[in-house]
């Protein structure tokens, strides 16, 4: 993973073993979570649980800036 991941000036942990491989799924609900909130969820897992990075990643991901409000249609 960390050859297909440009992880920059964060590393991972002391000791850490990186997974090979990462795997992230989604359940849509038009009331859930924004597609903001579910990227950087898939992120955090990617970067906790695969990489194991260290280095506050947390504030890296917040940093990401956030993709502007599509106008909502409705259908009549």
């Amino acid at each position: 993973m960390s050859d297909l991941v440009d992880t920059g000036h964060l590393s991972p942990l002391p000791g850490a073993v990186i997974l090979e491989n990462f795997l992230g799924f989604m359940i849509a609900d038009p009331d859930g979570k924004s597609t903001d909130d579910v990227v950087r969820d898939l992120l955090r897992h990617l970067c906790d649980h695969t990489l194991h990075l260290g280095g506050d990643f947390e504030r890296t991901l917040e940093a990401i800036p956030r993709s502007p409000r599509r106008a909502q249609t409705t259908g009549t």
